[in-house]
């Protein structure tokens, strides 16, 4: 039996079961959850995939649950805590490499709209609107990204 970790959590309105496996290879811990079938929906297209068949037209079913493990948890809530209207949760700067995960994950779920207001300042831009210098140091090539 899997043991749960403090990093469970459940948002309002949390009809959505969202898993994350531990990974021996990482630091990623287990964590489950609840989400908003309605905010992942807004959220995502591809979330809205997972929820939704197309031939459906009725809201999806209560206790559906998404398989989040090849994800970053830390990169998955902090998209999750934008998509549930909880900025106050949502850090001001990321670390490059949370920054990276973060990317990847608005990649795959299809979800730039969503981090638009966070793109600037977690992207170093400075208040003068110019990029700082950290793109350009060594093992920074995911910025390209």
């Amino acid at each position: 039996m899997t043991k749960l970790s403090k990093e469970s959590f459940t948002f309002e309105g949390g009809d959505v079961d969202l898993l994350n496996i531990k990974d021996p290879k990482s630091k990623h811990h287990l964590f489950t959850g609840k989400a908003s079938s309605n905010a992942l929906i807004l959220a995502s297209p591809v979330w809205k995939k997972f929820l939704i068949a197309p031939w459906e037209i009725s809201p999806p079913p209560p206790h559906k649950q998404i398989d989040c493990r090849d994800d970053n948890p830390k990169a998955l809530l902090i998209l999750l805590n934008i998509a549930h209207s909880r900025s106050d949760k949502v850090p001001p700067k990321l670390p490059y490499r949370l920054l990276y995960d973060v990317a990847i994950l608005i990649d795959r779920y299809q979800c730039v709209r969503l981090i638009k207001p966070w793109v600037d300042t977690w992207s170093g831009y400075n208040e003068n609107g110019d990029l700082s210098e950290e793109h350009l140091k060594d093992g920074k090539e995911g910025w390209l990204f």
